[in-house]
């Protein structure tokens, strides 16, 4: 790769399309001459000598029916093979494990999800479908009805933009795309111009400068190569056995390089909606020091506020339906131009959005091209910033006095706090109206059915709401709401959302100890903090469990899994004393669930004190001087009647953040999130603190 001239074969034309097709030949070429390709053969490719001939002959002794008449000679092949398997596993297993990519490869595969199996169909007449030719038709009819015709309503909010900075120019370097490059995932993925990832990172260096000529003549002609254009659709169930087109979930497949340039131009947009304040305050998605943890920690602050002054609170969930494949361009164009994104950048937008095409693949079989009339790319890195842009008028448009608003990306919630049942008027059902007024200018479609209202509180009239006369459903009194990954009850008290998370954790728990062989703790450990801890942890200052019974539940987990772990490596019988949990912890230097949740809160806490986490609370907190000696100040809170709001994020945090030792209050964050893991917050060890 490093001998060709690319800017002799560049040099000829200024046509994209051109150049680009010259570059994928030759790498496509390249990748056919040089790179050998693996024929995968039978299940017993791999396996040592001495297993295979224990399998020819445990099979010669079934077909003979020798399992009947001389069952125990076979079970004793049977035994010995399934020795010889784990002892050929665990050697497996002990070459991957220095090897941390091969290591993660190894244990993903069984973790992987095995929905991609494509069964029978149906059709919407319930015509039975078994070839992947027309299944794949099927599917993409069915993907290609979301798409919209272009609107002709460009009504847009007006902004004083003439004062707002603009993107003067894309500075990028030939060593900013080798860096990009350099950090591509190392996978062999299928891609419209058929260049896998694996090749551009490999290749990186001899790449980087090809590729930063396409993209600067791309960006100075402001066209994109048609390749770019065209996506991959694998469809994914959305339930076990689905059957029917609507059951599948499209998952779209892009060129890897254009992902490059892609994050380049994302990086600008989102700097460019930093500088100007585009995305509204209560937007959380792609904003520098929030996140899905931050917007539930404000969401649960008035929740738990209005509950501590016996209100009441009605929350609407809302579902926008296919909400990126319905955008229209002409309005995305339009409102980009008035908040001063430049011609040469939204002129290069308008020929990315446009004579997009998509194709439907099941196994080698693929569909028809099918055009793209509306919406971002799924599966882009573009997508969600252009997303962004598009609704960051959402909460002036629909602004309603006493109702609160919450986003991310797509997901969109608004709320309603009061302390009697509204007689005149109900400022969330104006909201709603004006909601619905927004989507239909938008081009955008309300989920009616997909839509909930939670009512909070103990004297809520659970008043009805409606959406184009359509009642919106409400969540009963056993079940819960799925918000950004947490489950919210009635009482906010997260049982069931411990109950969920419990249950999956112990699920993957239990396939790695089932389908890994090796006796290596650390590896197995490994695997555990990677694989499970991170299930139990997800979001946890929203839900920090109060209960004794739910801390043990989650503890369990670990508790059990390295107990297990213990097992193995000592093969210990029935009739032995293992070490107890607290001793494991120390062996295997991990932490217990219940203190990295504390230590978790408290950094959150910090960051929040010092700035760098911009959360938006009802001031549930003071700081008062101290008369005790070295602390000059101390935190206080205002005393709480609920034992919701008394174990609420802020509230409770306060009463670990005030036993640290004074000096830990001036670290910056980095230092602070440091030294803070040293100390163990756990019951029973309050004492560790001085």
């Amino acid at each position: 790769m490093a001998s060709i001239d690319w800017i002799t074969i560049f040099g000829h034309s200024n046509d994209i399309n051109i150049n680009y097709k010259k570059f994928s030949d030759i790498i496509n070429e390249t990748i056919n001459f040089f790179i050998p390709c693996l024929t995968i053969g039978n299940k017993l490719k791999g396996l040592p000598t001495h297993i295979k001939k224990l399998l020819d002959t445990q099979e010669g002794l079934w077909k003979r029916n020798i399992h009947k008449t001389n069952r125990p000679n076979y079970l004793k092949i049977t035994h010995l093979i399934r020795k010889q398997m784990l002892k050929f596993r665990k050697n497996k297993e002990k070459r991957i494990i220095p090897h941390p990519k091969k290591k993660f490869a190894y244990v993903g595969a069984f973790l992987k999800s095995k929905n991609l199996k494509y069964s029978t169909m149906v059709d919407d007449h319930n015509n039975i479908i078994f070839t992947n030719k027309q299944k794949v038709s099927i599917l993409a009819d069915h993907f290609s009805s979301v798409f919209k015709s272009s609107g002709t309503n460009t009504q847009i909010i007006n902004k004083t933009s003439a004062l707002w900075n603009t993107i003067d120019y894309m500075d990028f370097s030939v060593y900013d795309i080798f860096n990009y490059l350099t950090k591509l995932d190392n996978k062999n993925n299928t891609s419209p111009d058929n260049i896998p990832n694996i090749f551009l990172k490999n290749c990186a260096q001899t790449l980087a400068y090809p590729l930063f000529s396409l993209f600067s003549l791309s960006l100075m002609t402001k066209r994109v190569p048609n390749l770019w254009k065209e996506s991959i659709i694998v469809p994914i169930q959305k339930i076990p056995k689905a059957k029917k087109p609507n059951e599948f979930r499209p998952i779209s497949l892009l060129c890897s390089t254009a992902k490059i340039l892609e994050k380049i131009l994302a990086s600008k947009l989102v700097e460019h909606a930093h500088k100007n304040k585009i995305f509204p305050k209560e937007q959380h998605g792609y904003h520098i020091g929030k996140s899905v943890t931050t917007q539930l920690l404000e969401v649960m602050d008035d929740f738990t506020m209005a509950l501590e002054n016996k209100k009441s609170i009605d929350i609407i969930y809302f579902d926008l339906s296919k909400a990126f494949d319905t955008i229209s361009h002409e309005r995305l164009l339009s409102k980009l131009k008035s908040l001063n994104i430049p011609d040469t950048l939204t002129e290069w937008l308008k020929d990315y959005l446009s004579n997009r095409t998509f194709s439907v693949k099941i196994h080698e079989s693929f569909s028809g091209k099918m055009l793209i009339k509306s919406g971002v790319p799924q599966g882009s890195l573009l997508g969600p910033i252009l997303f962004l842009y598009y609704i960051h008028d959402l909460t002036e448009f629909c602004y309603t006095e006493n109702v609160t608003v919450k986003l991310y990306v797509d997901d969109i919630k608004a709320y309603y706090i009061f302390k009697d049942n509204p007689v005149n008027s109900n400022p969330l059902q104006e909201f709603i109206e004006k909601f619905s007024e927004y989507t239909e200018i938008n081009g955008l479609d309300i989920a009616i059915k997909k839509c909930n209202i939670l009512h909070l509180g103990t004297k809520n009239p659970r008043t009805i709401y409606t959406i184009e006369d359509t009642h919106i459903t409400k969540i009963g009194r056993n079940q819960t709401v799925r918000d950004l990954g947490i489950f919210f009850d009635h009482e906010l008290k997260f049982h069931n959302h411990i109950d969920i998370i419990c249950n999956k954790a112990r699920r993957i728990s239990y396939t790695i100890l089932r389908s890994l062989k090796s006796n290596d703790e650390k590896f197995l450990i490994n695997m555990f903090t990677t694989y499970v801890r991170s299930i139990l942890e997800f979001s946890s200052p929203v839900w920090n469990p109060y209960y004794k019974k739910y801390i043990n539940k989650i503890e369990k987990i670990q508790k059990d899994f390295v107990r297990m772990v213990y097992n193995r490596k000592n093969n210990i019988t029935l009739n032995e004393q293992i070490p107890n949990y607290h001793e494991l912890l120390r062996l295997y230097n991990i932490d217990s669930l219940e203190n990295r949740r504390i230590i978790t809160d408290l950094k959150i806490f910090h960051k929040h004190c010092i700035g760098l986490s911009p959360i938006n609370i009802n001031n549930p907190y003071f700081i008062t001087p101290s008369k005790t000696r070295g602390d000059e100040n101390k935190i206080s809170y205002k005393a709480c009647t609920s034992i919701t709001r008394h174990n609420s994020f802020f509230v409770r945090t306060i009463r670990y953040y005030n036993k640290l030792p004074a000096y830990f209050r001036k670290l910056d964050y980095k230092n602070f999130a440091k030294n803070i893991t040293h100390i163990n917050f756990s019951r029973n060890s309050e004492a560790e603190l001085s």
